[in-house]
């Protein structure tokens, strides 16, 4: 079982100031919490630190991590949030090398040799991810795992891509795994179970 610590960047340093600020999400992104219950699925500890709603402090990251120890950090990023994924990469490999650090969303799925190049990231996530980030949590070769960039020595590699998931209805979610953020709930059940 792996301890996972995923991470939704501060938008206030990127949206805060802007007349757009006012759509600032106050919940994880739907991509976390389905990631997190995947990863949940397959019998990992997960955490969510939801930081979209305050103001980004390297300190409260630090003392989050070293408070958690997790052997997998997974960060997501719009192209506004990258500087913070970057910060966020340096921190995590100062506090501990061995954290594997991950990332994925809007930014890095559409740029994710760059990313790597960008970044201390370990390996980026490209598009959907649920399935992907659970087989790397479980420990599968990076290069079984389709959808995925990563760091093999020096070179920057690509498993190739996953193909899309089905398209779900609602009837096939289920009350199950609550990821909550401040006092607000997203849920998501376990609906994978019978589709496996």
């Amino acid at each position: 079982m792996s301890r996972v610590l995923l991470i939704n960047p501060s938008y206030t340093p990127s949206y805060g100031g802007a007349k757009a600020s006012i759509v600032n999400p106050i919940h994880p992104t739907l991509g976390l919490a389905t990631i997190a219950a995947t990863a949940r699925d397959h019998g990992h500890h997960v955490e969510i630190l939801d930081m979209s709603w305050r103001p980004y402090d390297y300190e409260m990251v630090r003392q989050r991590i070293t408070a958690s120890q997790p052997d997998i950090v997974g960060i997501t990023a719009t192209t506004a949030l990258m500087n913070q994924l970057r910060d966020l990469t340096v921190l995590i490999k100062d506090i501990s090398p061995s954290i594997r650090v991950v990332a994925g969303g809007a930014h890095p799925s559409a740029m994710p040799f760059e990313t790597m190049m960008e970044t201390l990231c370990d390996a980026i996530f490209v598009s959907e991810a649920d399935f992907s980030f659970a087989e790397y949590c479980d420990g599968k070769p990076c290069a079984d795992i389709p959808g995925m960039f990563y760091r093999d020595g020096d070179t920057v590699v690509s498993s190739g891509l996953r193909p899309p998931s089905p398209i779900w209805t609602t009837s096939q979610f289920r009350p199950g795994i609550c990821i909550r953020s401040r006092t607000i709930g997203a849920c998501r059940g376990s609906w994978l179970d019978g589709l496996r």
